[in-house]
Formats: C-alpha cells, sequence, structure tokens
C-alpha cells in the first residue's frame, strides 16, 4: 500500500503535464538545457549509484564519498526536471533492496544496511538543506522512501527512516511552504495509523 499522494492545485496541472512532457522528450533526445548534464554526468551518477550496492564496504563507502560530492559540487546548475531524473534514476534505486525487506533479510542485505544504508539516507536529506529551491518539488518522493523504511519490520531501518524523517523536516522548517506541510503531515498520519492498524492485527492474531 503506497503512502496517499498529496492534492495539488488543478487549475496548474495541464501546463506542468504539458511542460515536464516537453521537457522529458527533449531529454530522451539529449537537447534542451540539460542535454549535456545528461551526457555528462547521468552515466557517472549511475555507475556509483550501482557501486553503492556493492559488496566491497571500502567500494560502497568511496561511492558515497564521491557521487554526492560531485551532487553538491555541480548542483547549483542542474535544473529541476534534471534533479527529478537524478532522484528517480539514481538516488532512489540505491534503497530498492531495502524498502521491501523480508522478515530474515540475507547476510549482504544486512551488512549494507548497518555500514552503508544510515550514511546515504542523510546524504540524500543532505541534499534538501544545500538545494531546497531545485530539490524541494521531490519532497513526495523522499518522504515515501522514508515512509516505507519506517513501516519496515526491521527495527534498524525503521530508525533509521524516523531519525531522517525528524532531521528532513526539523532542518527546513523555515521553508516549508502550505502544500510541503500538508504532505509531511499526511505522511506522518499514515505512518501512525499503519502502525496502529498492525499492531491491532498483530494483537489479534496473538488471541
Amino acid at each position: 500500500r503506497d503512502l496517499p499522494r498529496s492534492g495539488y492545485n488543478n487549475d496548474f496541472a495541464p501546463h506542468n503535464a504539458i511542460q515536464d512532457d516537453s521537457n522529458e522528450k527533449q531529454q530522451e533526445r539529449g537537447e534542451g538545457e540539460d542535454g549535456e548534464h545528461i551526457k555528462l554526468w547521468f552515466p557517472v551518477f549511475q555507475s556509483l549509484s550501482r557501486a553503492i550496492s556493492h559488496k566491497n564496504l571500502q567500494v560502497r563507502t568511496s561511492a558515497v564519498k564521491h557521487l554526492f560530492a560531485l551532487l553538491k559540487a555541480h548542483g547549483h546548475s542542474f535544473s529541476q526536471n534534471f534533479w527529478k531524473m537524478t532522484f528517480r534514476g539514481v538516488l532512489l534505486p540505491i534503497f530498492d533492496n531495502v524498502q521491501y525487506l523480508e522478515d530474515q533479510p540475507s547476510k549482504e542485505v544486512s551488512q549494507w544496511l548497518t555500514t552503508t544504508c544510515q550514511s546515504t539516507l542523510n546524504q540524500v536529506i543532505g541534499l534538501f538543506l544545500v538545494f531546497f529551491e531545485s530539490v524541494s518539488h521531490l519532497l513526495y518522493d523522499c518522504l515515501t522512501l522514508l515512509v516505507r523504511c519506517i513501516l519496515q519490520n526491521n527495527e534498524k531501518l525503521a530508525a533509521m527512516g524516523v531519525s531522517c524523517l525528524f532531521s528532513l523536516v526539523s532542518s527546513n522548517i523555515p521553508k516549508w511552504k502550505v502544500d510541503m506541510w500538508f504532505q509531511i503531515y499526511t505522511s506522518i498520519g499514515f505512518i501512525l495509523v499503519k502502525s496502529v492498524s498492525d499492531t491491532s492485527d498483530g494483537l489479534w492474531q496473538g488471541r
């Protein structure tokens, strides 16, 4: 069950949809303002993203360091559309192996959680502090990731999600707009409702 998406002003939806579609088609052809970024940076970012899941800890640590160093060094020149591509094609896939954990995760996944997950989540959250105006439109994507982490049965991952959610919200309090606060409240409410529901189910099953 996915986090319910917050509503947006319908007056702007057609314009945004047309504009996004046009930009995405330009990006597919390597045209538009993001064309050079896509050709130059996207393959590098994706390679580093995959390396963050490498079985060797030193490789993972180095990949995290260099990926986010590059993003922070050059992110000021990225458009909102390129940031969206980077979040959805580079950053969020890093956590694919932990968003739907089994009750007994493999040894490799457990090690990744212990050594790499927290630092990588912290870096993703940190992008909102550094590039708020450019990435705040991706709040829903980030909240969805954190909510899925929090609602896992794995206590370690859930604790990481709670910590990062608190950091994300508290570090940007002066910057959140009304619609963003609504997304945050909706996310927290979803967590509470789902947690209570799961607890109730467990109590009934235990009788």
